[in-house]
């Protein structure tokens, strides 16, 4: 007569995990308020220092002067005057003809929005990524504000065209002369003048805090980059995680779940509060590949028949889990 070999010996069962009011377990309950791993991973002083070095180079570069202006004519200098960002902001309507006009305002608005403001906005929401702690709710939300502040950011394109209207401005022949106007001009003045064509000359010198810009919007491009990518994986994982826990909420609610011991069960499967382990902690990575929600229903429905009808063991629970999550 044939002999059936004994089973071997199985490690005996994990006792499940403990379900909360949310439908999560106490671990990922805690881990929703403890600092998520990915803050750890690329966590270092030097894009943290730099973020930072930036932000202040902007407050800075903002805050001394930018640019002076001194307009010349044959009898002598006019006045000097020097700006700052900040300060050329607040005098900005006063060039214009109607200081309080709707179109005046607005391009006062537009210009501290845009020049600066986005910028320091967009560093900020960095700086609580990085030195602080997003909450898990808000990552996606986040890495869509920080791309939007940072396409919006023209603290460079201000910068810019700043340097080129001054550069227009002292190639600029506001005022022409010639030659026999330069004549009369001595005989008023009754001194000798240089042969010059400009009748009003604007000298233009750039200041510390044009180059300050320069450097700090250097910073911030290059400091932005890898921060955003971290924020966008940092999304990601909660958006995978996210739906993984939307398919086990899906399945305990259903009350098809796995036994976590061998043996036959007979009759409809138990609550996960009766000592069953949730589908999603069989196999939760295939389950955040399986699809919709009409997936959902068509491998609970088979897993009901299939699984609880007569699994052997745990091994054989997954297996059989992973073949029916092919199927599906």
């Amino acid at each position: 007569q044939s002999r059936r070999a004994a089973p071997a010996p199985t490690a005996p069962p994990q006792a499940p995990a403990a379900l909360g009011p949310s439908g999560r377990t106490s671990a990922d309950e805690a881990g929703s308020t403890g600092t998520p791993d990915y803050y750890q991973a690329g966590k270092g002083f030097g894009l943290g220092a730099t973020l930072v070095l930036a932000m202040i180079l902007v407050f800075v570069g903002c805050s001394i002067t930018a640019f002076s202006v001194e307009l010349v004519t044959p009898f002598g200098s006019l006045g000097k005057v020097e700006h700052c960002v900040f300060g050329l902001a607040c005098v900005l309507p006063s060039f214009a003809e109607y200081p309080n006009s709707a179109a005046t305002r607005f391009g006062q608005v537009t210009f501290i929005v845009f020049g600066f403001a986005v910028m320091i906005l967009h560093m900020s929401i960095l700086c609580i990524f990085w030195f602080a702690r997003i909450p898990k709710r808000f990552l996606i939300k986040a890495a869509t504000i920080s791309r939007t502040l940072f396409a919006w950011s023209a603290l460079d394109v201000m910068a810019l065209s700043m340097v080129i209207t001054l550069l227009e401005m002292s190639t600029t022949n506001f005022v022409p002369l010639t030659h026999s106007q330069v004549r009369e001009l001595e005989k008023v003045l009754h001194k000798t003048l240089p042969m010059f064509t400009k009748g009003l000359a604007c000298n233009i010198s750039l200041g510390a805090g044009t180059y300050v810009i320069g450097v700090a919007v250097v910073l911030h491009y290059v400091v932005s980059r890898p921060m955003m990518n971290m924020l966008d994986v940092a999304a990601a994982d909660y958006r995978k995680a996210k739906h993984v826990q939307q398919w086990d909420m899906a399945l305990i609610s259903s009350r098809w779940v796995l036994p976590p011991t061998g043996g036959n069960i007979d009759g409809e499967c138990c609550n996960a509060q009766a000592g069953l382990v949730p589908l999603s902690s069989v196999s939760a990575p295939r389950l955040a590949a399986s699809g919709t929600s009409a997936r959902a229903t068509k491998i609970s429905s088979t897993l009901a028949s299939t699984v609880c009808g007569g699994a052997q063991d745990s091994a054989h629970v997954t297996e059989r889990t992973e073949a029916l999550l092919d199927v599906a």
